[in-house]
């Protein structure tokens, strides 16, 4: 089948992105690469895992950023939109900022796959969307791309964004910046966020909104404490547009999030999970951390906490960690180095979309009982 092929040192510069088709005696027929075609001119590190969607009944579109470039070549800030059956390019937009593009982006799709818009952040902070022209596959090029948020820290947003679309066409995009190094420590200034675009993933206000339009939860943390549920509406004012949350020092986010359904209290609740990962302050500083899962409230404000500790962090194992995932059967799945932990409740049945109506007290949770390696 169809496969997505990334080049054996992704640190080349230009580094090619080829789709291979697998044919039955084995051998792998390369169909296009980004490195043979003119049409790629700023390709920069190939770090960008590209995501594909459905355009229409004939044709499926794979994009990219084109980042990471350090400045050396000038590359690496354009997004790519290719047909995925040829290599044709089929639309190139470049973020204003002069940053690179090094994250996969997150596509926001109907039921039958179809795109409405792709997010992706770039190495300044910055948060965009773009959306592709519906008139036909040869009108990409008539899409528009805005940005819609800035990073309290100006510093890179590496994971792909989780995305939501709720009843009232708003839609709901959690991500993180890495925050930088910080002098005695390994990084600082890693932030959370949930924003909100509500202008119908077509047309957003400017200038883009900035963390001063955010609840900042690590207020609502001291205010409120963990796994107390409270009305967004009382959390969240009309003007203001999601909430962050500033993680500790030496913590910081390499994986993406997701969204998903979660049970509080013996109440179905729509929720943001994060996996971070957290340096020790000396040694190996990729295996001796910590990996941490942080799950907040999203219809419903919230910070829930499965252990004994009062703060937000629940700790699931140690050394850095992998993406989340929800599978088709509704559980959570957290990648650690020490092996998967499922998220399940005490009974052993998992959290997620497909458990979401069990009747689950969070207080049942905890390491000791509620956290299972498979």
């Amino acid at each position: 089948g169809n496969d997505s092929i990334t080049p054996n040192d992704a640190m080349d510069n230009p580094s090619p992105i080829s789709l291979a088709y697998d044919i039955n005696n084995g051998n792998k027929l390369y169909l296009w690469s980004t490195a043979s075609s003119g049409q790629f001119s700023d390709m920069g590190e190939t770090w960008s895992t590209p995501s594909y969607t459905r355009y229409d009944k004939d044709h499926f579109v794979g994009y990219f950023g084109s980042g990471y470039d350090d400045g050396t070549y000038g590359n690496g800030g354009t997004l790519y939109a290719v047909d995925l059956s040829n290599g044709n390019k089929l639309d190139a937009k470049t973020i204003s900022s002069g940053a690179s593009i090094m994250c996969s982006p997150g596509a926001l799709v109907g039921g039958d796959n179809t795109v409405y818009a792709i997010y992706f952040g770039d190495t300044a902070g910055g948060l965009w969307r773009y959306v592709p022209d519906i008139t036909g596959i040869g009108t990409l090029g008539n899409s528009h791309l805005d940005k819609i948020f800035q990073a309290k820290n100006n510093t890179t947003i590496f994971d792909t964004p989780a995305l939501l679309l709720d009843s009232t066409g708003v839609v709901w995009i959690s991500t993180g910046e890495m925050g930088s190094e910080a002098s005695g420590d390994v990084v600082n200034d890693s932030v959370l966020y949930t924003v909100e675009d509500d202008a119908g993933y077509d047309q957003h206000s400017t200038p883009p909104y900035t963390y001063a339009d955010l609840v900042r939860l690590n207020d609502f943390e001291s205010a409120n404490g963990v796994n107390k549920v409270v009305s967004r509406d009382s959390v969240i004012g009309p003007n203001q547009k999601g909430y962050y949350y500033e993680l500790p020092v030496r913590e910081t986010l390499f994986t993406s999030p997701i969204i998903t359904g979660y049970t509080l209290n013996q109440l179905a609740y729509t929720t943001t999970l994060y996996l971070t990962y957290r340096y020790p302050q000396a040694g190996n500083f990729c295996s001796l951390g910590e990996s941490n899962l942080y799950i907040f409230g999203l219809a419903s404000m919230f910070i829930a906490n499965e252990q004994t500790g009062t703060g937000a962090a629940n700790l699931v194992g140690e050394g850095k960690p992998g993406s989340p995932f929800e599978s088709e059967a509704g559980d959570i799945w957290l990648n650690t180095p020490s092996g998967p932990v499922r998220v399940v409740n005490a009974q052993g049945a998992g959290l997620g979309t497909g458990s979401a109506s069990q009747d689950v007290n969070a207080q049942t949770l905890g390491k000791s009982g509620g956290w299972y390696t498979k």
